[in-house]
């Protein structure tokens, strides 16, 4: 079961997320979120990790034009990329032309069609992640502490696998786990005390919940 935490901002939540085992951290450019971080930042967190722990760097970027996102990759340097707004399969394809890297492709989901999305995606994408589609209003696409239907993501009949988002904590993980049988979980707000300041103790806990169910 893989383990990311997405909206990583500095260093304290960085070695929080190392000191219990998280396997991948995610770095946010996106300045609608909370959690964004400049590129310079990025790439400071992006560096301590390479230099002082094993996990996996994700940098996820929303609706950038192909030039800034192949940028953006060059300068942060992240392990992969995670693509959260309404990229195409084209975008990925060019993307990874440009600049071989992992790509997790974000799909948002409300009804059972919308993972049919996923077969347009299948040659040019490495993972899914499945995260609760955003409503009218809504001013990111993710981040908002709100769960999809966990079961739907079982309709998904591709090859890739697939992390699911959207409003997980410790509470609920086991639940959404059973549900919708990922290969990996991405939490965010779900260890947070407000919105983009992560909590050591939340994170400690997420992962002690999602170490049980092992």
């Amino acid at each position: 079961m893989i383990s990311k935490i997405c909206g990583i901002k500095t260093n304290y939540a960085l070695q929080s997320c190392a000191m219990v085992g998280v396997d991948w951290f995610g770095v946010v450019y996106h300045e609608k979120s909370p959690r964004h971080v400049a590129p310079f930042y990025a790439k400071k967190l992006v560096h301590h990790a390479h230099r002082h722990y094993t996990m996996q760097a994700v940098l996820l970027m929303v609706n950038q034009d192909i030039s800034k996102a192949i940028e953006l990759i060059e300068y942060i340097q992240p392990d992969m990329v995670q693509l959260h707004g309404n990229e195409t399969p084209e975008y990925c394809l060019a993307l990874r032309q440009a600049r071989p890297i992992k790509i997790i492709k974000a799909i948002g989901v409300a009804q059972h069609n919308d993972i049919l999305l996923c077969n347009d995606y299948e040659n040019s994408v490495d993972y899914f992640l499945f995260d609760t589609k955003p409503q009218a209003g809504d001013n990111r696409p993710g981040g908002l502490g709100r769960s999809f239907n966990w079961q739907m993501a079982r309709l998904y009949q591709g090859q890739k696998p697939y992390l699911i988002a959207g409003g997980l904590n410790a509470e609920n993980i086991g639940e959404a786990i059973a549900q919708s049988m990922p290969a990996g979980v991405d939490c965010s707000s779900g260890v947070e005390i407000s919105p983009g300041v992560k909590s050591r103790q939340k994170i400690q806990y997420f992962m002690h919940k999602l170490g049980s169910l092992s």
